[in-house]
């Protein structure tokens, strides 16, 4: 039985009972009249005044006997062979500087007609091996990488394409001369890469650190170079990475003293020969700075000093000969870098 008396009990005993919260009256008739007092009238929203169209310009039209900056055919306008078709003009310092893929050098230095004459063979396997310790320890850590040692890796992958063009240009037998061309242009290309510190750039330069790694131990890498055989040698290295590499030779030569081993002398040895062939380099006409008699005076000097001071490590004729040799190769660098940087 229920009480008529029990439906007056209060919302507070209510809830006591369970019958959980208080329902809250309905919003919509407010909402309603808000709409009502925005232009609603009768179901019907007020709709705004119509726009007048824009007026727009009429398009020109083209007389048909106007003239046209642009040819119909430019190769019909154009004159002569293509540059970059040209055969190789073989030296001097006339023209651009082709590498030579595969057979001959393109381009033989005057030190006695071959490359052999400033830099070896094993030189070349040497530094090769060198920037792959530099090349590893950059790629080591991706963190790392991007946050500045990129420059490094760009620096010795540059160093690399050098190295690997000179190999495949190399008059003596020297290791790797099949895979040299397809690696200078990888290590090329990834020092244009690595001009950032980005995650493209830190996979590229661990695929190439992968390859060298192949490579040293004898095994094909898996890089293929995607461009057809020859380039500019200014297209191989920058010369702000080769102007690295100089001014690291440079400060081991400064404390150069008379080797005491062969250890000693073969160290030696390889650096003057490492500033020798790239005082060379950077003459071609493809590098800045090549038509000014300045520049190729110290680029010059620095390759002849560094001659001069092999041939009295050489033939070791007296400490003093070497240690003058030495002293002009210091005084051309720093020539060379107070008016070229």
């Amino acid at each position: 039985m229920v009480l008529r008396g029990s439906r007056s009990l209060s919302r507070a005993s209510t809830r006591e009972c369970g019958e959980g919260p208080p329902r809250r009256p309905a919003l919509w008739p407010w909402g309603l009249a808000l709409l009502v007092g925005m232009g609603v009238d009768n179901g019907r929203v007020a709709a705004l005044p119509p726009t007048a169209p824009r007026s727009r310009a009429a398009p020109p039209v083209p007389l048909a006997d106007a003239p046209t900056p642009f040819f119909v055919d430019a190769f019909q306008a154009l004159e002569g062979p293509h540059p970059l078709a040209e055969p190789p003009l073989g030296g001097g310092q006339q023209g651009s500087a082709p590498l030579a893929i595969g057979g001959a050098a393109a381009y033989k230095p005057p030190q006695e007609g071959a490359w052999s004459a400033l830099i070896s063979a094993d030189t070349l396997v040497d530094e090769v091996k060198s920037q792959r310790k530099v090349l590893l320890a950059a790629v080591a850590s991706a963190t790392e990488f991007k946050g500045g040692r990129y420059a490094e890796a760009q620096n010795a992958c540059s160093v690399l394409a050098l190295m690997f063009a000179l190999i495949a240009a190399h008059d003596g037998e020297a290791r790797w001369q099949d895979q040299a061309a397809s690696a200078c242009d990888l290590f090329a290309q990834a020092a244009t890469s690595c001009a950032v510190g980005t995650d493209e750039a830190f996979v590229v330069a661990r695929a190439r650190a992968a390859d060298l790694e192949k490579l040293v131990n004898g095994v094909d890498p898996d890089g293929r170079s995607d461009r057809a055989g020859a380039g500019l040698w200014s297209d191989v290295a920058s010369r702000s990475a080769l102007m690295t590499r100089l001014e690291s030779a440079a400060g081991l030569l400064a404390a150069a003293t008379p080797p005491e081993s062969l250890s000693q002398r073969e160290h030696l040895r390889h650096e003057l020969e490492i500033v020798a062939a790239i005082g060379e380099v950077i003459q071609w006409p493809d590098f800045v700075n090549h038509d000014e008699d300045l520049y190729r005076r110290h680029a010059g000097g620095m390759r002849d000093a560094a001659l001069r001071a092999q041939t009295e490590l050489e033939e070791k004729t007296s400490p003093e000969g070497l240690q003058s040799a030495l002293g002009a190769l210091r005084k051309s660098c720093d020539s060379c870098h107070a008016e070229y940087r």
